[in-house]
């Protein structure tokens, strides 16, 4: 995903927007407001872009203040209020580029942290019927094959054992 402008928050700070369009021939189901985790920023997730266009999806993202592109002190932040403020632009944003899809907040690490406190804090603005989750989610990615001649250990202990010899 590459930058595709700015994005001017409610301070006047212009944060580097990344916008892919959805790649389906019905054109976006809904837009996808996605927010980066600490240390990252948002061209880390083109991969994830790209599958989200290809599923008919449009992802709007930005650099949070000192990370990536966006100006700012490394890794800092005025408030979290901030930055929850800075989320509401990029919603607006991605609504007034597609207005009437609905939006989905993705966040990584940090980001879903921002993205979960974003929910809870605007929860009468959320569509009816939408309630933010209960709780944190974690999908375990499946373990790669282990190479010749080093047998798998438990899913546990997240490394390999030598094979022992035949």
């Amino acid at each position: 995903m590459q930058p595709s402008g700015e994005l001017i928050t409610h301070d006047g700070t212009r944060l580097i927007l990344y916008h892919r369009p959805a790649t389906t021939a019905a054109g976006p189901r809904a837009l996808v407001a996605l927010v980066h985790g600490l240390g990252e920023h948002a061209g880390r997730y083109a991969h994830v872009a790209a599958a989200l266009a290809h599923a008919g999806y449009e992802p709007f993202a930005f650099d949070l203040r000192g990370h990536g592109r966006s100006p700012g002190a490394r890794g800092w932040a005025p408030s979290a209020s901030v930055m929850l403020a800075d989320i509401d632009a990029l919603v607006d944003r991605a609504r007034a580029a597609r207005p009437g899809l609905p939006v989905v907040l993705y966040g990584h690490s940090l980001g879903g942290l921002l993205v979960l406190a974003w929910a809870l804090r605007d929860r009468q603005a959320l569509p009816a019927g939408t309630r933010p989750p209960a709780g944190p989610a974690a999908i375990t990615p499946p373990r790669p094959p282990a190479p010749p001649g080093v047998a798998a250990g438990p899913a546990s202990a997240g490394a390999a054992i030598p094979a022992s010899p035949a």
